[in-house]
């Protein structure tokens, strides 16, 4: 998960970005889901890191 001003989130990113670019061009691929995490954990996360007080 990427929340606005985690250090090396970018970089996470890219980093997962090219792991599934990979994995696609190396193996047949059936059926492939990306989930994303659930608002709640989202919002959680962000005044966890204290970006909103």
């Amino acid at each position: 998960m990427i929340i606005a001003g985690e250090a090396g989130e970018q970089e996470e990113k890219e980093a997962l970005n090219q792991t599934v670019a990979r994995v696609l061009a190396d193996l047949d691929i059936v059926n492939l889901i990306v989930i994303e995490p659930p608002v709640e954990e989202i919002v959680g996360r962000i005044f966890q890191a204290g970006i909103v007080n």
